[in-house]
């Protein structure tokens, strides 16, 4: 992890100096830890240390580098349509407190997320990435069943420091494709809930 941190931290360096004002870092790990037997699998014994690793590791990318909105990606891994972890995010939610970043994007329209309980947590002085689309259920939304997530999130986050993103990328892999006219459809719904969002909060 520690070989990795100077590399990752030089590619941002670089989105920044081509005046990339938004960078999204994936932290690949950090999600997994919530589900109990993945770490009875991964003989994880002491999951506060990995917690802090990560934190840590983050930290030590995003240090002194002010001029980009940054956000974190946490998500349970998935392939074809099925996630290799699941749960809440309750065990991980308030160590992103820690992390000196601007928002998090995070899994959770998927029922594998645990629900929205564990944002009761959610740190006040972060945005929210709210994952508003299901990237593994074949069914394309509608604006309103997206419009109803966000209401639901709307009882720990407020308005203001809400972001609307699918859960995950509809392409983790050139093995592992996803329709793209589905992809299309479910985008653009997430894009008109917004807009009604918008209207109706602005």
């Amino acid at each position: 992890m520690d070989a990795c941190i100077p590399i990752v931290r030089g590619e941002v360096r670089a989105l920044i100096a081509l005046s990339v004002e938004a960078i999204q870092l994936d932290d690949p790990w950090l999600a997994l830890l919530v589900d109990p037997s993945y770490r009875e699998r991964e003989g994880i014994k002491d999951v506060d240390h990995e917690i802090e690793m990560s934190v840590r590791s983050v930290n030590e990318v995003t240090e002194g580098l002010d001029d980009a909105f940054i956000s974190v990606h946490l998500c349970h891994a998935h392939f074809d349509r099925r996630h290799s972890t699941r749960g809440s995010y309750e065990l991980i939610i308030e160590a992103l407190g820690h992390m000196n970043v601007d928002r998090f994007a995070i899994e959770l329209a998927t029922p594998d997320s645990g629900g929205l309980d564990a944002l009761k947590n959610f740190p006040t002085d972060k945005i929210l990435g709210l994952g508003a689309i299901d990237h593994t259920d074949q069914n394309v939304e509608i604006p309103e069943i997206v419009i109803q997530r966000v209401e639901n999130a709307l009882q720990y986050v407020p308005a203001e420091r809400i972001t609307l993103n699918p859960d995950c990328g509809f392409a983790p892999s050139s093995a592992n494709p996803m329709d793209l006219d589905e992809s299309y459809l479910k985008l653009t719904a997430m894009c008109q809930a917004a807009q009604i969002l918008k209207d109706r909060f602005s």
